[in-house]
């Protein structure tokens, strides 16, 4: 396995996560944001899991558990932009 196309496929889809979070008004539930990912990006399951662990130790998006909901943070938006 090539470990930096995988690097570059990870950095690529979680971009493209955020993005498509934003697309949805800046909140969407993870079921919509997992489905997005395996059908766009082919990151599933535990890949996805991972992910969205990253987004929260990175402060791009917040989860709450209670309702299910992600939101995108600031520092999310200027990630995507940049």
């Amino acid at each position: 396995m090539d470990e930096a196309k995988v690097k570059k496929h990870r950095e690529k889809t979680k971009k493209a996560v955020l993005k498509q979070l934003i697309k949805l008004g800046g909140t969407a539930t993870l079921a919509d944001l997992h489905d997005f990912s395996e059908k766009k990006y082919f990151v599933a399951h535990r890949a996805f899991s991972s992910l969205m662990e990253e987004y929260v130790e990175e402060n791009l998006l917040l989860w709450d558990a209670t309702t299910g909901i992600a939101t995108i943070t600031d520092a999310g938006r200027s990630f995507v932009k940049g």
